[in-house]
């Protein structure tokens, strides 16, 4: 997200997730959001948005077509105002505030464990469970694969990295020498 984009998402993902919110309905907007988000990054989507003779009426035929199955008439209305003021190229930026919202709603720490090869799910959930303990939150976890770190893993939740990789320790020992 780049600081304008954020700044004009920022708005619409609050109502939306303050809407929901009250209503209870956090993860059918976040499933919305999600889609129109989806959509909105499609390379063929990308080339409808800078065409000038496609109208903003015309895309949120098209958006409420391909969605209709995820819409109410609340949804309807927030696609309707994306479409008035001509911001559907901001929908993947607004679904991500939103999300963001809706896991500090939650309590929900998103992490990422990086290996060096591929974790079983029963190890990541023994990753993950002594994670949310420590920090007492939910996490939901994200995993990348990097063949450099040699064994071990890392954990990185927000600006904060718990190093327990083989390369790490390594370094530390080579550093202390």
């Amino acid at each position: 997200m780049t600081g304008q984009t954020e700044t004009i998402a920022r708005p619409y993902a609050l109502a939306a997730f303050e809407y929901a919110l009250a209503h209870n309905e956090l993860p059918v907007w976040e499933k919305m959001l999600q889609a129109a988000a989806t959509m909105a990054t499609d390379k063929q989507m990308q080339i409808l948005f800078s065409n000038i003779s496609v109208t903003s009426q015309k895309l949120l035929e098209l958006f409420l077509e391909i969605l209709a199955p995820l819409l109410d008439e609340p949804r309807k209305n927030f696609l309707k105002l994306i479409a008035e003021h001509k911001r559907f190229n901001v929908l993947p930026d607004i679904f991500l505030k939103f999300k963001i919202y809706k896991e500090e709603q939650e309590k929900i720490i998103p992490i990422e464990i990086i290996s060096a090869v591929a974790l079983e799910g029963n190890f990541l959930k023994k990753i993950a469970d002594a994670i949310s303990l420590r920090v007492k939150q939910k996490v939901t976890t994200q995993c990348t694969v990097d063949p450099q770190l040699l064994g071990g893993v890392m954990v990185r939740m927000g600006d904060k990295v718990i190093d327990g990789s083989i390369r790490g320790k390594l370094n530390r020992l080579l550093e202390s020498i």
